[in-house]
């Protein structure tokens, strides 16, 4: 009895074994059975036909289509072969002309995000730094200043204005520019205006001290450095020719003395050669006047001395006259013993007190 059950179980499992077998056969060839009608019916689409080159193989009914690259329709094909009965699944595949690659193209999403909102640009901008110089030639620019600014610098007296874009300064700026323009070449006769962004540094000079007083007040208020003062007068060329003149005769007296005879105003020949020589100054300053003065030393009366040091004063003129030079020009004067410049109680005193003055005559 339990022989014929064993016999039993072990036809039962080989049963089963048979039927489990059998099924498997069955679906794979019903699987493989069905790819040849998939992949017909496909390409009889009308989509699939219009493209050359494209290609459909199945795998079950999972099917890949393979188009060429640049195929617009791509998704519209697969699309249609996925609508085919029995098709599960379709993928796309792009054959790379270059390459022969095949790139899967991925089917899009079903929705897409949003872009973010472009940021706007942001524009640098340079803080402006500029120049504007005067004088009596007129105004000169250095440096570029923003282009909003053109007027202002022309008004300062520039033709051609720098400037350039994306520059920058301070609100104060533009009204300190404005404040200035009708000072220069008029109040300000010389000047400059240096710009850095918001800093301004006016520096100028005026013509005289009405000038230097109404610009200082249109300047007051400015939100600026200002940094003004007075012109110094012009030079007296007449001044400036007596101060050269007279240094030249103090350097000649300083290396040769006038000297005369002992007790005449007769000069000695070395005299005569310093004559020539104040002489040639004369004519080198035209425009001086002279006063030649006489003095000597305390020996002898006093009158005695005042008339000797007149005679030896008039000497000298008389030998700058004789040497072409305008009487006009010459004056004599004797001192006599009065104005010592050393004592007259040695020899070399009363020396240095015998002498002849030249000295330009202030107005001269």
């Amino acid at each position: 009895m339990d022989v014929l059950r064993k016999a039993d179980r072990r036809v039962l499992w080989w049963a089963i074994a048979a039927f489990v077998l059998l099924w498997l056969l069955g679906a794979f060839w019903v699987m493989h059975g069905v790819e040849d009608p998939l992949t017909e019916r496909a390409q009889g689409i009308d989509s699939f036909e219009a493209v050359d080159g494209a290609t459909i193989e199945f795998n079950g009914r999972d099917g890949y289509l393979a188009v060429p690259e640049g195929t617009a329709n791509a998704e519209q094909i697969a699309s249609d072969i996925a609508d085919i009965r029995g098709v599960r699944d379709v993928e796309i595949e792009v054959l790379g002309a270059a390459t022969g690659q095949m790139d899967e193209v991925e089917e899009p999403p079903t929705t897409q995000a949003l872009d973010p909102e472009p940021e706007e640009a942001v524009v640098e901008s340079t803080p402006a730094v500029f120049g504007v110089t005067w004088d009596e030639a007129g105004a000169t620019q250095s440096g570029d200043a923003p282009d909003d600014l053109s007027g202002a610098v022309a008004a300062l007296g520039v033709a051609s204005p720098l400037t350039g874009s994306d520059l920058t300064v301070g609100p104060a700026v533009d009204p300190t520019l404005s404040a200035l323009a009708p000072l220069i070449g008029t109040d300000l006769q010389t000047g400059s205006v240096d710009v850095d962004d918001g800093t301004v540094v006016i520096r100028g000079t005026a013509a005289d001290q009405a000038a230097f007083d109404r610009a200082t007040e249109a300047l007051a208020d400015v939100d600026a450095t200002v940094e003004l003062d007075i012109a110094a007068p012009p030079e007296d060329d007449g001044a400036l020719e007596a101060d050269s003149a007279q240094t030249a005769f103090d350097e000649l007296l300083a290396l040769d003395k006038i000297e005369f005879v002992t007790a005449t105003s007769i000069p000695t020949d070395a005299t005569e050669t310093i004559i020539d020589e104040v002489a040639a100054t004369l004519t080198e300053f035209p425009d001086v006047s002279v006063v030649i003065t006489g003095h000597t030393d305390a020996q002898g009366p006093e009158p005695a001395n005042q008339l000797l040091s007149e005679q030896r004063a008039q000497a000298v003129v008389d030998g700058l006259v004789a040497r072409g030079i305008d009487p006009a020009r010459l004056q004599a004067s004797g001192k006599g013993e009065t104005e010592p410049i050393e004592t007259n109680d040695t020899p070399e005193g009363r020396q240095s007190n015998r002498r002849v003055e030249i000295d330009v005559e202030e107005n001269g």
